[in-house]
């Protein structure tokens, strides 16, 4: 991989215990769905090949690394974190020496019974990390020494407009389509929030897009992940609570149920957490303090789940009226209220996505990640 310009770092995840192993499997079928579509024009890995070669890899390992490289330069642009594979630590325990395991790879032995899922590299940060006003990461960057020993302080930050087009046309844009492929792939996430997305380069530097002074899209990508929780949507009425959230909404989905319906509320439940996501993103990231030493608002989820829900009770204009009273929120005011309010559009279309699930009831209507995307807030 070296040789090729590509990333010989791992990401290793381990599950211990019957509930981490479980997450793990539901993990390794969903991203097994995705990789395998990935790869639906290679007739090797679609006839299995590739999986005869891994599991001959002792006398094959020539091949089987060749497939990885490429399995590796696909995933570079794949808008979800890939898996290599995993380790079964339990054909290790036996002869396993805990101090060479140390020695050798710099971390403590596995649990008993556990198993290590390997990723593919693409960075720690998130959207999650990523949620911080620009002026307070500035403010964090440690301040350099001048050619005369004075101290020289971080450049000043891009221009609002610079910066809002990178998180919504690059960092938001993105998101959207990687829900989209998920969903175009039949499968439901069930768990999305601001740790689900990371913000990773198609480049070596992993930490390069999440850069208080990056603006260039081209670099971006992002990776949906945590797949724990995902399943088939058509099969999501298997779950219980499922069917508890949808009959709150007027829904009386049997259990093991397969319809239209299950599908879009599956769907939409996911679109519903995506709202969330983008709200904290914008007004956390896209807040100016007005004056020095101002207080920023709390944009945390929970606060933002109990206003929109609670307080305004899901009305996008007692929200916006909400919003605009800020100072810090100013210039995103304008924004969001451009092209006859683009951006309030968004953002209620995906909070209000469950409400529409059950308009479009018994009908073909559906409500996808991907329509979201001709909308003029992420238009050039």
């Amino acid at each position: 991989m070296s040789a090729r310009g590509m990333d010989r770092r791992v990401l290793i995840k381990e599950f211990a215990g019957e509930m981490a192993q479980q997450l793990a499997r539901y993990e390794r079928l969903s991203v097994g769905k995705l990789q395998s579509d990935l790869f639906s024009d290679v007739q090797d890995a679609v006839d299995g090949e590739w999986i005869r070669l891994s599991a001959s890899r002792s006398t094959m390992a020539r091949k089987d690394n060749g497939n990885v490289v490429d399995l590796a330069g696909r995933l570079r642009r794949a808008p979800f974190l890939g898996i290599y594979g995993e380790v079964d630590l339990a054909e290790l325990e036996d002869e396993m020496d805990p101090n060479e395991f140390y020695r050798a790879l710099s971390v403590t032995p596995p649990k008993p019974g556990a198993i290590w899922v390997v990723y593919e590299y693409a960075g720690l940060n998130s959207i999650a990390s990523y949620c911080v006003p620009a002026e307070e990461r500035r403010a964090r960057i440690p301040p350099k020494k001048g050619f005369f020993g004075n101290v020289v302080q971080p450049p000043e930050l891009p221009p609002f407009r610079q910066r809002a087009d990178y998180v919504v046309k690059g960092i938001m844009k993105k998101c959207i389509e990687a829900v989209a492929m998920l969903h175009e792939d039949g499968i439901a996430h069930r768990s999305i929030g601001r740790s689900s997305f990371v913000i990773t380069s198609v480049n070596q530097d992993k930490q390069e897009t999440t850069n208080v002074y990056m603006t260039r899209r081209q670099p971006l990508v992002i990776k949906l992940a945590d797949f724990g929780f995902s399943g088939k949507l058509e099969e999501a009425a298997f779950d219980e609570e499922f069917c508890v959230r949808a009959r709150t909404f007027g829904f009386s989905f049997k259990r093991g149920e397969k319809s239209l319906d299950v599908t879009n509320f599956a769907m939409a439940e996911d679109l519903h957490a995506l709202g969330f996501v983008f709200l904290g993103l914008l007004l956390s990231t896209l807040a100016v303090s007005p004056r020095p030493g101002y207080q920023m608002p709390a944009t945390d989820e929970d606060t933002m789940q109990r206003l929109l829900a609670d307080i305004f009770e899901k009305d996008i204009d007692q929200f916006r009226e909400y919003v605009d009273a800020d100072e810090a929120w100013d210039d995103l005011v304008q924004l969001l209220d451009e092209n006859d309010g683009a951006g309030w559009t968004v953002l209620e279309s995906l909070f209000l996505a469950r409400e529409r699930a059950v308009e479009n009831k018994g009908s073909s209507k559906i409500m996808t990640a991907r329509g979201l995307l001709s909308n003029p807030f992420f238009k050039e």
